[in-house]
């Protein structure tokens, strides 16, 4: 997960501040935190898979 350099300052400011604005996307106790986990987890096997089988497909060429 990339986090915005603006999001990270912010979030910075409100601790000093001693008030602290969490986004949910952030949070893995929130349905959103949880899909954007689920999404990481999906999105990296994905790549995964799609690597494998370039693998694959260039080793049954030789």
């Amino acid at each position: 997960m990339v986090y915005h350099l603006g999001d990270a300052q912010r979030l910075a400011e409100n601790l000093d501040n001693g008030s602290v604005s969490v986004d949910p996307r952030w949070r893995t106790d929130t349905p959103q935190g949880q899909w954007a986990v689920v999404r990481d987890v999906l999105l990296g096997c994905g790549v995964l898979f799609l690597i494998l089988t370039l693998l694959m497909v260039g080793l049954l060429r030789m």
